[in-house]
């Protein structure tokens, strides 16, 4: 079989007779068990106890879910920066990282705040969102 050890359930060797799939660990794929699935990174190569680790890459700052495989480096969006895109590049300026992801749902949304310059902008579909600025 040649299954990954430090990627099988119980560093089994054993594995299914039609196509040779060995038993994964949560979030480790290929036939032999030796690739960490999307959204996840750094096998445990020589840590058969532990599991891959979770990107958790920022929502509004990260291109996708996905990240680096071996360093668990995110794709930042434009001007922000950090492991996991969490942080905007020094010079720049983002309201608030979390504003780059909108979700809006019928009716609307509207931010409100004491803030005092505002900016609506067009969600598509006849959606708008009014956004508080200082």
């Amino acid at each position: 079989c040649n299954c990954s050890a430090d990627g099988t359930v119980g560093q089994s060797n054993v594995c299914q007779q039609s196509g040779g799939q060995c038993p994964c660990k949560p979030n480790i794929i290929g036939r032999v068990c030796d690739t960490c699935a999307d959204g996840y990174f750094s096998f445990p190569t020589g840590r058969p106890d532990r599991d891959c680790l979770p990107c958790d890459c920022d929502r509004g700052g990260s291109l996708d879910p996905n990240c680096n495989k071996t360093t668990g480096q995110c794709s930042c969006k434009v001007n922000i920066t950090g492991v996991k895109c969490n942080q905007v590049i020094a010079g720049n300026f983002v309201p608030a990282i979390d504003m780059l992801a909108f979700e809006p749902k019928s009716g609307g949304c509207e931010v409100t705040s004491d803030l005092t310059h505002l900016r609506t902008l067009s969600m598509g579909k006849g959606l708008q969102c009014v956004m508080s600025a200082p």
